[in-house]
């Protein structure tokens, strides 16, 4: 049995493929890059999973992948934060290619601090994408769910200017909390169910449960599932959300 709010450890397919389809309202989530080779070499420490050390082949179908399950098992959004690196060139083509029909529209998250690149003579990355896919008419650009309205004074826009955060975990490679929070409060609502499938720092799921909504994450890792379990355990809800069910309900599963 899954029982929402929580984090579990587990492989992020082997965990989408128990729950049924369209049991999660919005899914939010930022795998490996396929950094392994130049990850291993400057940072000893960290090795995230077989999925940041794969030849571009496998990697690549990895991906498609986690993509086919996230948007089966999702009501009416999933959001895919990803960069192009030298261990997943082509990966950016590769979704249009294979998920154009299901990609509704793309957001660019544009680095005000970026780094220098390690190679002298290589540009600094200074944004990332995050490809929204849908079942909410993805052939227009219009959201017929969501939690904003531009008539209301509401300015929601597609590129999104903000710095890199410090990460204040285990996990090294993280995005802040602001960037979830941002598609969370905007594409769904009170009471909905979030879900991160590669949970890392727990980010997504402690904005999630700031925002008074319900959430979901796995990760591979044990060391990650622990400290973002007790990083959400100590999170104070801002949202009244009457609408928040009793934290033992469990998802239908297979």
């Amino acid at each position: 049995m899954i029982e929402l709010n929580k984090v579990y450890r587990s492989d992020a397919i082997f965990f989408m493929n128990q729950l049924s389809d369209n049991t999660i309202d919005i899914s939010l989530t930022s795998p490996p890059y396929n950094m392994g080779k130049r990850v291993k070499k400057h940072e000893q420490s960290y090795i995230y999973n077989n999925a940041d050390n794969m030849k571009k082949e496998e990697y690549f179908t990895w991906i498609s992948s986690l993509i086919q399950e996230n948007i089966r098992i999702t009501r009416f959004y999933f959001f895919l934060n990803i960069s192009e690196v030298q261990g997943n060139k082509g990966i950016i083509t590769h979704i249009h290619k294979n998920f154009g029909d299901q990609l509704k529209e793309t957001f660019i998250w544009a680095k005000t601090n970026s780094p220098s690149h390690i190679v002298p003579t290589m540009t600094s990355k200074a944004f990332e994408y995050i490809f929204c896919f849908s079942k909410d008419t993805p052939s227009s650009f219009k959201y017929n769910y969501c939690n904003f309205n531009q008539h209301n004074g509401d300015y929601v826009r597609n590129c999104l200017i903000h710095n890199i955060g410090k990460s204040k975990s285990a996990h090294k490679y993280t995005f802040d909390e602001w960037l979830p929070s941002f598609f969370i409060k905007n594409f769904s609502m009170p009471g909905n169910v979030v879900f991160d499938c590669c949970n890392g720092s727990g980010s997504t799921c402690v904005a999630a449960k700031r925002l008074g909504r319900q959430w979901l994450g796995c990760d591979i890792v044990q060391q990650y599932v622990d400290t973002s379990n007790i990083l959400i355990e100590n999170t104070k809800i801002i949202v009244d959300n009457p609408k928040l069910v009793n934290p033992q309900q469990s998802l239908e599963m297979w």
